[in-house]
């Protein structure tokens, strides 16, 4: 249960409450938390079945913090909250501050995943928090990368109940992260596929060979064969019947074996 009010704090800005799993958050005046009450019930389903009290999640695409939301009302104690769009890290961070006491469990990582150290080319949209590696033009921000496996690294991260993976497009980068991943038995992920935003030189076999170790569903709950994932990452079709009303976007719920 999600609910939403109207305020303004104490110098003028506005801010809303958010009420989440009966738990109240102040976040900053945006446009998606008119729309947040109905966002993604699947995800927002996951994240309640399982993270529980005293679990680390890790947030990568953490954009504006509607799923560190999930987390932290899920029971998590550490969220690991990875953003590299400038915009929207700016807002994930006064929503952090907004709530005493966030801040000694939301760590937020200024850098983007990718398929090993370095640094990528982003597209931001004019006064935009939104940003893509592949699909969405605008001005060129430039952000420090690396693997999810290095990420795990250097946080200090050793057993993680989420991993949470929406990287508009990026993750057809990670194939060599999913195949290591693949080795933490049990290990969940909830991942976000972006098909039209790959470059035609993508290479979508390498992802689900990458996947083979792991037991899938949809975002329905359906489970699916490895050969049902190849078809739908191989394929073209603009707007298959398991994708969104924007296209072929579909999520996917992962464990590894």
């Amino acid at each position: 249960m999600c609910q939403i009010n109207y305020a303004e704090n104490g110098v003028g800005n506005k801010v809303r409450t958010v009420t989440v799993e009966g738990r109240d958050y102040q976040v900053p005046d945006h446009g998606f938390w008119d729309r947040f009450d109905s966002w993604e019930p699947e995800t927002r389903k996951i994240f309640r079945q399982i993270v529980k009290g005293g679990d680390t999640v890790l947030d990568i695409g953490a954009w504006i913090g509607p799923t560190v939301l999930f987390a932290l009302s899920a029971g998590a104690d550490r969220v690991i909250a990875v953003e590299p769009n400038p915009a929207s890290r700016a807002m994930l961070e006064r929503l952090i501050n907004l709530n005493p006491g966030m801040g000694k469990k939301v760590t937020v990582v200024p850098m983007a995943v990718c398929n090993g150290p370095g640094y990528l080319h982003l597209g931001q949209p004019q006064g935009d928090s939104d940003s893509s590696l592949f699909g969405i033009g605008g001005r060129d921000i430039v952000v420090d990368c690396l693997s999810i496996i290095d990420l795990i690294e250097r946080q200090g991260l050793k057993e993680i109940s989420l991993i949470k993976i929406d990287v508009e497009g990026s993750e057809i980068l990670l194939a060599e992260d999913f195949h290591q991943l693949g080795k933490r038995p049990g290990q969940n992920i909830h991942l976000s596929i972006h098909r039209p935003f790959w470059p035609r030189d993508s290479h979508p076999e390498a992802l689900a060979h990458a996947l083979a170790g792991y037991e899938i569903w949809d975002d329905r709950g359906q489970a699916l064969t490895q050969a049902d994932l190849h078809s739908r990452l191989v394929t073209t079709r603009s707007r298959p019947d398991w994708g969104t009303r924007h296209g072929n976007f579909f999520e996917l719920r992962l464990r590894a074996r």
